[in-house]
């Protein structure tokens, strides 16, 4: 990671004090978000790559799956917050059975699973380091629901991987050691 020195106008260090203030993120990594937003729009991100494209065709094909507003699943998480325990775990075996079906299709690794999870857009992914991610949800209060599901799915995959909660993202740590007994058979 490299070092860099910005000079602000006024306005714009004001706003940026705000956003540190309303959203309890570091000054970095709040500039650091921005700059990548810029980039994937500059770059022609906010539409839909081959990756995406594919992703959908195959989520969408088996009739498997929906395709819902914002609004409606904004509505769906906020009525979420008093949900009983067996609402989360019924949540994580189904993360489970998720990560079972990916594994049997060949995809074990924790960054090929975010990959298809933020082409499904529940979040973008910011990546630390080789094996650690920054997830910036679309929508926040769905925070407990994706931690949820990918601690379910995570459990199924090669390298021991955690989801950790922020207050303003979720973040993914995986090791490179692969577990013994999971995932495919190794050459």
């Amino acid at each position: 990671m490299q070092r860099l020195t910005i000079s602000l106008d006024d306005d714009l260090a004001d706003a940026l004090d705000a956003l540190q203030e309303n959203g309890g993120d570091s000054k970095a990594n709040l500039i650091r978000r921005a700059l990548r937003i810029y980039v994937k729009r500059q770059r022609g991100r906010d539409r839909p790559t081959d990756h995406d494209l594919r992703t959908w065709t195959e989520l969408l094909a088996n009739r498997e799956h929906v395709i819902l507003d914002v609004a409606h699943v904004r509505l769906f998480f906020e009525q979420l917050a008093g949900a009983p325990a067996s609402f989360w775990a019924g949540l994580r075996e189904i993360g489970a059975e998720h990560g079972r079906q990916y594994r049997d299709k060949g995809m074990a690794d924790v960054l090929d699973m975010l990959r298809v999870m933020e082409s499904a857009n529940w979040f973008y992914l910011a990546p630390e380091s080789e094996r650690s991610w920054a997830l910036i949800l679309t929508e926040p209060s769905a925070k407990p629901f994706v931690k949820a599901f990918l601690e379910g799915f995570v459990s199924q995959l090669d390298a021991h991987a955690e989801v950790i909660e922020e207050r303003t993202k979720l973040r993914v740590r995986a090791s490179a050691v692969p577990r013994s007994g999971l995932g495919r058979a190794r050459a």
